[in-house]
């Protein structure tokens, strides 16, 4: 039997089981696999956007909480920079040779986070801050390493007293400059913590343009549509920021009295 015979036979097999009806059902019966079908890679599409939303916003709050560490390590730079200014000036003041101790941190920062964001603006403006982050910390590295070998070649007597000293000049200079530059930093990466809370915040759908709904209201938001909303959590940050600052003194100056 051919395959021509066996197809007619088929055909011929459910006309006489259904009648008439027989089309009908055929096409019944494939509408309702190819909508099943359907249904599964919608479902599945929805699946996707709400994971993808979902992985989103766990970035956001990673990054916030990054940028809020960063704060801190980069305040700590800034007072190890001036801490290590007051021990040159020191030694460039008297004929004694005084050390300090002190080394930096690195800032952190982690671009693969960025494959995880939604917004273009946003990842703009990180990718911007971690190479200025990516800046700092060599710099400081490179500062603090030569900051050794003058120290080490004073005590081993591989340079003299007078070079020592012109070194330790250029140190307290580099320094100085290397305090303004995290200072400006640190006004960015307060910015960009602003930034972030002021999106997670972006979580309804948005009905404004009934043509383009999305279900990533973050993704389509301009920066520059919300500074007035990032100035004032940029105040508030800042406030939070004072206060923290103020209890740890307080801390520190109770510890000191005992």
């Amino acid at each position: 039997m051919t395959y021509v015979e066996l197809g007619s036979n088929t055909l011929k097999l459910i006309k006489d089981n259904f009648g008439s009806s027989w089309q009908a059902t055929l096409i019944s019966a494939f509408a309702g696999a190819f909508f099943a079908f359907l249904f599964v890679k919608i479902g599945d599409f929805f699946t996707r956007i709400r994971n993808r939303k979902m992985k989103n916003h766990d970035t956001l709050v990673r990054l916030e909480n990054t940028a809020q560490e960063n704060l801190s390590i980069a305040f700590d730079n800034i007072f190890v920079a001036k801490d290590i200014i007051q021990t040159i000036e020191e030694t460039l003041k008297t004929k004694n040779i005084v050390i300090n101790f002190n080394s930096f941190n690195d800032i952190i920062f982690d671009n693969e986070l960025l494959l995880n964001l939604l917004n273009i603006g946003l990842i703009n403006e990180i990718f911007n801050l971690n190479i200025r982050a990516r800046k700092i910390n060599r710099s400081l590295a490179s500062i603090i390493r030569f900051y050794n070998q003058i120290n080490e070649g004073i005590f081993a007597k591989t340079i003299d007293i007078d070079s020592y000293r012109i070194n330790l000049e250029i140190i307290k200079d580099k320094l100085g400059d290397m305090i303004k530059f995290v200072e400006s930093w640190m006004q960015e990466d307060k910015k960009v913590a602003a930034t972030i809370r002021v999106l997670m915040r972006k979580k309804r759908f948005n009905f404004d343009n009934l043509k383009k709904i999305t279900f990533y209201p973050e993704t389509l938001v301009k920066l520059k549509d919300v500074e007035g909303e990032v100035n004032k959590e940029l105040e508030k940050l800042e406030k939070e920021i004072e206060e923290i600052s103020k209890k740890s003194q307080e801390r520190i100056d109770a510890i000191s009295k005992k």
